[in-house]
């Protein structure tokens, strides 16, 4: 009995865990200097670490992110993004420019850092998408009135998660994604889970699970040639005032389909029975 419970564990342990998981777009910030905007005004984006250059998310007027040493989550440099009252303060898009295997799952993450800087708001938002349109099939944000983390659900509205947050304080926000299966149009379901890591605790909360994306917003043979993406940026600014959040390590991963990893869970397991009999 007590291989079989050994075996079970590491299977589970196992599956819970992305391996080999392979980077496809990451920004750092260490190779920017300090006071640096994400693109210039002549629309030409800063190169990443792994990835396709910076772009502007949606359509907004105000200045770009700027490369910051105010704060990092790892190293000295971290993206900071702040948006002014009337709406002004752009988005940024970080793409992977790897097209998508929809037999894979893939991960957007990034650090998350609000600043108790004398703003009267500290919400930011992490979307992912997929094809040139920036259409956001899913995401994370900050409430701006409980602090409380809140997700995208499959009609675009945002669902309060119930996790407070605090300021001054690194998270780690995470979203897994799956893609389902292929409809007669051939476009994509898909579905995603997210959590958020404490990087002072190092406790890791799952907020979600098997959440659907907008029908509308499938995975489309165009977007799916075009690769995913990553958006962040700052929420709505309070009147007369703004809204600045930080953002590190933003980060695009590809990991192996399930089976592959719970296929290596059995493995370990029949291993360790084997070296126990």
């Amino acid at each position: 009995m007590k291989k079989v419970l050994i075996g079970a564990v590491m299977i589970l342990v196992w599956a819970a865990i992305p391996v080999n998981a392979v980077v496809i777009a990451l920004e750092t910030s260490e190779s920017h200097a300090a006071g640096t905007p994400l693109w210039n005004g002549f629309g030409i984006g800063l190169t990443p670490d792994v990835g396709n250059s910076w772009i502007t998310g949606y359509v907004q007027t105000g200045d770009a992110p700027v490369v910051s040493n105010s704060v990092a989550y790892q190293g000295t440099n971290s993206i900071y993004t702040r948006r002014l009252a009337g709406g002004l303060g752009q988005y940024a898009e970080i793409d992977s420019g790897v097209a998508i295997d929809v037999t894979k799952q893939y991960v957007v993450s990034s650090a998350y850092y609000r600043p108790d800087n004398g703003d009267t708001r500290h919400t930011g938002n992490i979307y992912f998408d997929a094809g040139p349109t920036n259409t956001s099939l899913g995401g994370l944000n900050t409430n701006a009135s409980t602090n409380k983390i809140n997700y995208m659900n499959q009609n675009g509205a945002w669902i309060d998660t119930g996790y407070l947050l605090s300021l001054n304080k690194w998270y780690i926000l995470k979203m897994v994604l799956t893609i389902g299966v292929q409809d007669l149009s051939g476009n994509y379901a898909m579905t995603y889970d997210a959590f958020v890591t404490d990087t002072f605790s190092g406790v890791t909360t799952q907020l979600i699970s098997n959440i659907n994306v907008q029908s509308t917003k499938n995975l489309k043979p165009a977007d799916i040639a075009y690769g995913f993406g990553a958006l962040i940026g700052p929420g709505v600014a309070a009147a007369g005032s703004a809204n600045s959040t930080y953002w590190d390590n933003v980060k695009l991963e590809v990991i192996p389909e399930p089976v592959t990893v719970c296929m290596l869970g059995l493995g370990m397991a029949g291993l360790l029975c084997r070296k126990k009999a």
